[in-house]
């Protein structure tokens, strides 16, 4: 039997598109990917039901094979608690499922076509949409604060930190591990992290910054405190809420007391600059504050309570 040749190969790496720009009105399910195929309202249920995809023996499996030995012979015997759930709300579609002797008709997404045809145009823009433009990534990514801090903003303003909400959500932790380690409160989530705990009122209260918004949602619309200019605002803001992050993680983890001096004086080493590679070397002046390790000449002024000495290379 020969083997196939390399454009076979090319044409299977293209499945994903394919199948990303079609859906599927099942008739008799055989030429439908169970899981791959976009036959449900919602699309492809290796999407939707990630969790349960990921316990899935055969990806590949038809619609048709599915309804006629059931969902569980594809799986894998043992199930962790949210592939458990998503198979409780998959079962009643499988056992509702009535094929016809119909074939399967496919046809591309409205986005994609241009009449009945497929449009370059469409698939292009499709592909390189980006869905609802996010009102706070400028905010974050233009600031001068370092990667790291930007990669957690964008997961903080999005509530998908690891909170003890979320934990609880992913059944991780039980309702009665869910409260805050730092103030008892019932749940821990990220407003509670960033505005509603006391720990976080004082330090906000120390460090001069008014809350304007009351959820991380609309971080990006905080005011920062009236000493640091707006061009260096976004990463005092965001530089705040890493160190409320640190502080909580080093009270879960290490059992360290909560401690306002503490977290004061991880705040003042963050702000402690070094010579990034665009600054012109040779000269340096000794200022009273520094907003972040990445502040840009001319350096503003910090709240009183992270005023540091340090040289400033310029």
């Amino acid at each position: 039997m020969s083997r196939p040749g390399p454009h076979w190969s090319s044409l299977a790496k293209l499945m994903p598109s394919y199948r990303a720009l079609t859906a599927v009105s099942v008739g008799n399910g055989r030429t439908t990917a169970f899981w791959l195929d976009s036959w449900l309202p919602g699309g492809a249920l290796s999407i939707q039901m990630s969790s349960l995809f990921s316990h899935v023996t055969s990806p590949d499996v038809s619609v048709a094979h599915v309804a006629q030995h059931g969902l569980d012979g594809g799986l894998v015997p043992r199930l962790n608690r949210a592939g458990a759930r998503e198979r409780g709300l998959l079962l009643p579609i499988v056992q509702s499922l009535v094929l016809s002797e119909e074939a399967d008709a496919r046809a591309l997404r409205p986005g994609c076509a241009k009449g009945t045809d497929l449009s370059s145009v469409g698939v292009y823009q499709l592909c390189h949409f980006g869905g609802v433009g996010a009102p706070f990534a400028n905010f974050i990514w233009t600031s001068y604060a370092p990667s790291r801090v930007r990669f957690f903003a964008w997961l903080l303003v999005q509530a998908r930190i690891h909170t003890r909400d979320v934990l609880l959500r992913k059944h991780i932790v039980e309702v009665a591990e869910a409260g805050c380690p730092i103030c008892s409160a019932p749940l821990k989530t990220a407003d509670h992290l960033i505005f509603t705990c006391p720990f976080a009122q004082q330090f906000r209260a120390s460090v001069g910054a008014t809350p304007t918004v009351s959820t991380v949602k609309l971080l990006h619309l905080m005011s920062p405190p009236g000493l640091v200019p707006p061009r260096t605002g976004p990463a005092f803001l965001l530089l705040c809420c890493w160190q409320l992050w640190k502080h909580r993680n080093a009270v879960v983890f290490q059992n360290m007391p909560p401690s306002l001096p503490r977290l004061l004086q991880l705040c003042r080493e963050d702000a402690v600059p070094h010579p990034p590679p665009y600054y012109p070397q040779g000269r340096c002046r000794c200022v009273d504050s520094v907003p972040s390790r990445l502040v840009l000449h001319p350096p503003p002024l910090l709240p009183p309570s992270l005023l540091v000495k340090k040289k400033l290379y310029m």
